[in-house]
């Protein structure tokens, strides 16, 4: 299936289908989470191509291939350019993603010039991490560090 999806996207990319082609989002649509899972997979069920408005809310059910094709520049842009990055960066990242893994994590923090670069690796998540069974962890643990971003000022509550 794999080789399939890199055959037709490689195609894709330089042929008229990319306008007219779309992947479904199937699952288990990045959540690691069984009642979530569920719940996408009745609401993607009667999605259709044409019909987004429910994407805010959601997510979008089906992608188009050009967005892919688009996506690859763009990703080899930002990858020359992380040498730039010197803000602090804390990057959170599902051990079993189900879409990407924690070597792409490992990869942005190792070329990030930043003096303060955090890895968060979750355990219990796969790739929708603010929505899946750690989102609470993933929540706190980013107070911390925009907290910690901030200098104390006297008097302010905490």
């Amino acid at each position: 299936l794999e080789f399939r999806r890199v055959l037709f996207r490689s195609l894709a990319s330089w042929t008229p289908l990319r306008h007219f082609s779309f992947f479904r989002e199937d699952e288990p649509f990045g959540l690691r989470d069984e009642e979530l899972r569920r719940r996408m997979a009745a609401e993607y069920g009667s999605a259709s191509v044409h019909d987004s408005r429910d994407a805010a809310k959601l997510g979008y059910a089906h992608f188009p291939v050009s967005l892919f094709c688009e996506m690859r520049p763009l990703v080899a842009r930002c990858k020359r350019m992380l040498s730039r990055v010197t803000s602090p960066v804390l990057l959170v990242q599902a051990e079993n993603d189900d879409m990407t893994g924690p070597r792409n994590a490992r990869f942005i923090r190792d070329r990030v010039a930043s003096a303060r670069r955090e890895l968060l690796l979750l355990k219990e998540s796969y790739h929708l991490v603010t929505v899946d069974v750690e989102r609470a962890l993933v929540a706190d643990r980013l107070q911390a560090f925009c907290d910690s971003l901030v200098p104390a000022t006297p008097g302010a509550r905490a």
